[in-house]
């Protein structure tokens, strides 16, 4: 059996057509569990019209943020495996029939759909179906942002009961990655399937955003990716690329470029590598947030818009996206120098 995981925070107009979807899939061997979180609308009262389905629980809590509600449905789950569902988005009917398709593999990741545009997984390797697989491959998985957020995937739940694999609720921002990340502390398969059945239909807006982060925030979350990178290179037995090592401590570029006119970054790189001089932290900066931005920073004339433009024209150019994450982590990972000179030198 699958459980589907719907958090819902004033979702009246949407909700119904989130759960419509769920009960016309093809796959029939499912349960529905929808966290109300603290709804002040409608929600409850669209809800009621589902309490006579035997397949459908409906939980309500005080409002908790979405990762106390996606754990209150973990903790309620009682299938085999487990997915995500965002309340305002929509799954074909054969959404979970192609979902089965991954059946006895521990992680399973497919495609979506953003405003209509497919998202297809680029990890090249379809199936690997040994922890050694994974050793060999887990720093390009980690380049990819396969590992963004936590639906259009399908997880094992025993595995997240057995190591208390749950959403980090002091976080505001990032906790996808965290929790993704954590599960692969603890996975022994993967299986990528590029079908496309799932249709990401909201902007993306209803958090934080890494711009609103304070620097204890950063801290908290840059933290736990770098223990994640430590705990993941044990697990596997393997040595993560040490580019992608360096690229673990700007995950949010903006608050850091910002927090670099105080001397932040060289403190915070110091955190890491408490050996290194200054000129070797620097020299870290000039490397991986690219040189032309750095010169401005160095010469104060790069204004916090200017900033702004720098994270934001990406994604107008390219996909016209509020999901940050699919262009500019992306950018960075991949060192597209080139394309990132581009975009600074129109700021």
């Amino acid at each position: 059996m699958i459980s589907i995981i719907i958090p819902v925070y004033n979702g009246a107009n949407v909700i119904h057509r989130a759960i419509d979807n769920v009960i016309k899939q093809t796959y029939r061997d499912w349960e529905l569990i929808v966290v109300n979180d603290g709804s002040h609308d409608a929600t409850e009262e669209k809800l009621s019209e589902y309490a006579v389905c035997d397949k459908i629980r409906i939980i309500t809590k005080n409002n908790g943020g979405v990762s106390s509600a996606r754990n209150m449905g973990i903790n309620a789950a009682q299938g085999e495996y487990i997915t995500f569902m965002d309340a305002d988005d929509i799954i074909e009917e054969t959404y979970l029939e192609q979902l089965c398709k991954g059946i006895g593999y521990d992680f399973i990741i497919t495609g979506f759909c953003y405003n209509e545009t497919p998202q297809v997984p680029c990890i090249r390797i379809n199936q690997v179906k040994t922890k050694e697989k994974i050793a060999e491959n887990i720093s390009d998985y980690l380049q990819t942002d396969n590992f963004c957020f936590p639906w259009a995937r399908m997880f094992r739940l025993s595995i997240i009961k057995k190591n208390n694999i749950r959403f980090d609720e002091k976080l505001r921002f990032g906790e996808d990655h965290v929790f993704n990340w954590t599960y692969l502390c603890y996975i022994n398969s993967i299986l990528i399937d590029r079908s496309t059945l799932y249709h990401k239909m909201s902007e993306d807006n209803s958090g934080v955003g890494y711009s609103n982060l304070t620097f204890d925030e950063i801290d908290y979350l840059d933290s736990s990716l770098f223990n994640l990178k430590c705990q993941m290179e044990h697990y596997y037995n393997t040595i993560i690329t040490p580019a992608l090592t360096n690229l673990f401590h700007i995950p949010f570029m903006k608050d850091y470029i910002t927090y670099k006119k105080s001397s932040f970054y060289v403190d915070y790189y110091k955190k890491y590598h408490p050996e290194a001089t200054e000129k070797e932290a620097y020299d870290h900066i000039a490397k991986y947030l690219f040189h032309p931005a750095i010169c401005k920073i160095k010469k104060g004339t790069l204004t916090l818009k200017e900033l702004n433009d720098f994270i934001d024209t990406p994604q107008k150019l390219f996909f016209n996206t509020k999901i940050k994450s699919i262009i500019i982590i992306p950018l960075l990972k991949m060192h597209l120098y080139k394309v990132v000179k581009l975009i600074i030198s129109k700021i």
